[in-house]
């Protein structure tokens, strides 16, 4: 039997499945072909003998070789790598895949990006099927770590159910001593009851899957009680505490399951929850009396959304009233923006997850602690669990509860809050009258923007094969700037009303073809679309742009006739902006189960949040649905004069919303009472 022919005949015996596998298989063979043999020692010569290595199945040589690699390497290599791996699984070799995916992932973790140049969408969609192929029995003996390595593939690939199998099985490995692991049973035991996939087919998947999260976190509770599974120190890593960030994406209420969480950690590893400092006022010198000593804290201290929106607030505290420290973890990297937030306050960098930056945090006798957002790094999350200053307040950076004791306060804005639902936070909710974030006026050309000067890399090709089909008018862009995984099904009825609504109208979303969550999010969107709309001919206007820059990315929104904040997780730098560039942003806020922003911000410019559409028997309800965003939008794109007066009135009133000192006067205020409280 020939290499091919052995290749296909572990694959299921279907005319697509075999056109798929052969495809792959010539074009991967096709790559390998151009593998130069190693000549000397320099990166690409030591990566590509490892891709030789590997291929053959000499595990010790590849790894050998990639760990003498000791500057940064080349992203085709990265991607070669995850080929052979997957030309592995085709050629029935699972041992060796296995190990080609770890040397993968080693790479990746030096700063590559994963990929497969060349086949794109045809790798990842085959690897998808191939997954789903493989017999689970060819994995027996891999050991633990391998299994871990796997289920983070096919998460990423967007098969959860096979990921979590194999945590199952890592998990059981664990168990046996003589089994080497990274992680304890304990670790494994806690990432698979916090697994979340990174997106949902539909919202029967959701339920499933909150169902599976809230029933795991009752079981593994219930463990550490009966004295079963406990964490060490040494066990709290990103992976023992992956987070609910995936969960926010669900649309629910997370109150309930975020306290659940901070209680399972509670008894996992009590001294999360210890107290390093006494919940009462701290005596000092009469001298300092005078300053509030408050602190803030992240992971995020660079260009980034949580820095954008407020480290201007940070820098401008007055003085006077004030010593800041800002305080960091030691992965937090440094930019212009990192330098910005540090003027005029005292940087602390903090060892991530290490005891002694505890100790270190609270050894700074602040008065009030500032995280701005919880729940999206590890650290900041571990030190939000404890009590490090006398007052601990976090914000909608990102925009969920934190379920922990040690969080007095939630900071967010009458603008943002409905007035009818105080449920969804463990913390008290604190109202601001401004936003509460200073954001600055994005530094890229605006006038350049606003005057069509800057281009979008592939936007002007794909509307110009669209519009040879269209004979009433130039194509409409409908821009769904969002990543993603932000999309939930129930969203997806908007997209498919908005194609049916205009025979103009193009949806056009933004992806990374380089990054195989990003191509299997398209994948799975594309299919929700198509199911719902049941044409060919309005698929046809889903177009998806690779990933742009700053600049471009705003002429991407200034493109826009209409631009769509989803629900029930809306946007919040994204939308900013939008409107720097006049854009008219469509939002439907009663769904939106976090801090309803775009609509706070039309508020913040004396604007309605939702543009007049069509009337209809019930107009409350109808704008307050799914059918409602749709029409709004809808009635933009037909109204051509409507849609430029709102952008004109955004672009008039935009200004309120950048380098507000409103929201640096109300921080003043509020964070100098809190001080005070006993």
């Amino acid at each position: 039997m020939s290499t091919t022919d052995n290749a296909l005949s572990i694959l299921c015996s279907t005319k697509v499945m075999k056109r798929i596998a052969t495809r792959l298989f010539l074009a991967v063979i096709a790559m390998l072909s151009t593998i130069a043999r190693p000549s000397s020692s320099s990166t690409m010569s030591d990566l590509d003998f490892a891709l030789s290595a590997a291929f053959r199945g000499d595990v010790n040589a590849a790894l050998e070789a990639v760990n003498a690699v000791n500057s940064p390497v080349e992203e085709d290599a990265l991607l070669r790598l995850r080929c052979v791996s997957l030309l592995q699984v085709v050629l029935n070799r699972p041992f060796q895949a296995v190990a080609s995916l770890n040397l993968a992932r080693k790479v990746r973790n030096n700063g590559q990006r994963g990929g497969c140049p060349g086949l794109q969408d045809l790798f990842f969609s085959s690897a998808v099927t191939l997954m789903r192929l493989r017999d689970e029995v060819q994995f027996q003996g891999i050991e633990c770590d391998e299994h871990v390595a796997i289920a983070a593939e096919l998460q990423d690939l967007g098969l959860p159910d096979e990921a979590v199998s194999h945590l199952e099985s890592a998990h059981a490995n664990s168990l046996n001593r003589e089994s080497q692991c990274s992680h304890t049973p304990g670790a494994i035991t806690v990432h698979s009851a916090l697994f979340c996939p990174h997106y949902f087919h539909s919202r029967d998947d959701v339920t499933r899957w909150r169902a599976r999260i809230e029933t795991k976190i009752a079981n593994a509770t219930a463990l550490c009680h009966a004295g079963h599974l406990r964490l060490e120190t040494a066990d709290l890593s990103s992976y023992s505490m992956p987070g609910t960030f995936d969960v926010a994406y669900m649309g629910r209420n997370d109150r309930n399951l975020s306290i659940s969480v901070g209680r399972l950690y509670a008894c996992l590893h009590p001294p999360l929850h210890r107290s390093l400092v006494p919940i009462t006022a701290i005596t000092r010198n009469p001298k300092e009396n005078k300053l509030v000593r408050v602190g803030f804290l992240s992971a995020h201290f660079r260009r980034h959304s949580v820095c954008k929106l407020w480290c201007g607030a940070i820098s401008r505290l007055p003085r006077e009233h004030f010593s800041v420290y800002v305080i960091m973890s030691s992965d937090n990297g440094a930019d212009g923006w990192t330098a910005g937030v540090g003027q005029d306050a005292t940087v602390v960098r903090v060892a991530n997850g290490a005891p002694e930056a505890s100790v270190a945090i609270a050894a700074l006798q602040l008065d009030v602690l500032v995280i701005p957002a919880i729940g999206m790094h590890q650290s900041t999350y571990l030190w939000a669990s404890q009590r490090l200053a006398r007052m601990q307040v976090m914000s909608w950076g990102h925009p969920v509860t934190s379920g922990l004791p040690s969080i007095d306060y939630f900071v967010s804005s009458d603008l943002f809050e409905p007035q009818d639902d105080l449920d969804r936070y463990s913390e008290q909710l604190v109202r601001f009258e401004s936003t509460g974030f200073v954001f600055p006026w994005p530094d890229s050309d605006i006038d350049a923007v606003l005057a069509s000067n800057v281009s979008v890399p592939g936007l002007d090709s794909a509307l110009a094969s669209i519009r040879g089909g269209m004979t009433q008018g130039p194509p409409l862009v409908v821009a769904v700037p969002q990543a993603l995984m932000k999309l939930h099904p129930d969203f997806d009825q908007v997209l498919a009303s908005v194609l049916r609504g205009h025979p103009r109208s193009v949806l056009v979303f933004l992806y990374d073809s380089a990054k195989p969550q990003h191509v299997t999010w398209r994948q799975r969107l594309e299919k929700r679309l198509a199911f719902l709309v049941k044409d060919e001919g309005m698929t046809k206007r889903v177009v998806f742009l690779e990933r742009l820059q700053p600049t471009q990315f705003l002429a991407f929104l200034r493109a826009a006739a209409v631009v769509l904040d989803p629900f029930p997780f809306g946007g919040g730098v994204t939308t900013l902006e939008g409107f720097a560039v006049c854009a008219p942003i469509v939002s439907a806020p009663s769904l939106q189960t976090v801090p309803r922003l775009a609509a706070g911000m039309y508020r913040r410019m004396g604007l309605n949040s939702t543009p007049p559409s069509p009337p209809h028997d019930n107009e409350h309800l109808k704008r307050n649905s799914a059918d409602g965003l749709a029409d709004a939008a809808l009635a933009l794109l037909w109204n051509e004069t409507a849609r430029a007066s709102l952008m004109d009135d955004i672009c008039k009133r935009r200004h309120v919303l950048f380098n507000d000192d409103e929201s640096i006067l109300e921080w003043s205020k509020w964070l100098q009472n809190v001080a005070k409280t006993e």
